[in-house]
C-alpha cells in the first residue's frame, strides 16, 4: 500500500519520487486498467447490441429496441459494467487508491445496482407480456384517447392509450396503457381505432396489444 505521503522521503523531481507519485496515484498501476477493461468489455457489447438491433435478428413491425425485453438485456449489461468498474476501483482503493478511488467506486456501484434492477424488472416485465400472449385470452379495444407523455427511448415516443377493452365473457371495463411506440405505428394509433388485445384472465389490468 502506498501513499503520496511516503514519497517525501525522496528527493522531489527524482526518478524514485515520480516513480513513487506514479504508484501512488494509480494504486499501483491498478487503475487504468479498472477502468480500460470494463469500458473495452462495454463498447464491445454496444457495437454487439447495435448490430443485432441493425441486422434485423430483432427486427419486428414493433422495433424491438422499445420492448421491455431488449431494454431490460440493454440496462443488465451497462448495469454488469458499471459493477465491474467499481468493483475495480475499490480493488485500487484497497491498493492504495485513497478517496480518488473510493469516491468513483461508490457512485459506480451505485449506479451499477440502479441499472441492474430497472433492467430485471424491465426483462420481468417482457417475460409476463410473453406469458399473457401465450396464456391471455383474446380480444379487442378501442382507442378512446391518445396523450403523449413526453418521454422518448430511442426517439420513439411513449404515449398513454385510454382504452375501451371488450372481451368475451368479460364486462366491457377502460383501461389505460401506457408504451414506447415507433415511429412507424403512430399513424395505427389514433382515436376511434380498433387494436386485438390478449387479456389476462386473473388481471385484466395485465393486457397486451397484438399490433
Amino acid at each position: 500500500m502506498i501513499s503520496a505521503q511516503a514519497c517525501s522521503e525522496f528527493t522531489v523531481g527524482s526518478e524514485q519520487w515520480t516513480d513513487c507519485i506514479h504508484n501512488a496515484s494509480t494504486a499501483g498501476g491498478v487503475m487504468p486498467w479498472a477502468v480500460l477493461v470494463p469500458m473495452g468489455v462495454m463498447l464491445v457489447g454496444m457495437a454487439y447490441m447495435f448490430w443485432r438491433q441493425f441486422s434485423g435478428r430483432q427486427a419486428a413491425a414493433f422495433s424491438s429496441a422499445t420492448t421491455p425485453s431488449y431494454v431490460g438485456q440493454w440496462l443488465i449489461f451497462i448495469g454488469v459494467v458499471e459493477l465491474l468498474m467499481g468493483a475495480g476501483f475499490i480493488f485500487g482503493y484497497s491498493r492504495g487508491g485513497g478517496a480518488g478511488a473510493l469516491i468513483p467506486a461508490v457512485i459506480l456501484s451505485l449506479v451499477g445496482v440502479v441499472l441492474l434492477l430497472i433492467g430485471l424488472a424491465s426483462r420481468g416485465k417482457a417475460r409476463n407480456a410473453a406469458r399473457i400472449q401465450s396464456t391471455g385470452v383474446q380480444g379487442s379495444a378501442t382507442i378512446l384517447s391518445v396523450t403523449q407523455t413526453g418521454m422518448f427511448m430511442n426517439q420513439n415516443p411513449q404515449i398513454a392509450l385510454d382504452l375501451e377493452v371488450q372481451v368475451p365473457g368479460i364486462p366491457t371495463y377502460r383501461h389505460t396503457q401506457k408504451m414506447f411506440v415507433p415511429l412507424i405505428l403512430l399513424s395505427r394509433v389514433t382515436p376511434g381505432a380498433t387494436v386485438p388485445v390478449m387479456v389476462d384472465p386473473q388481471s385484466q389490468a395485465d393486457l397486451v396489444i397484438i399490433w
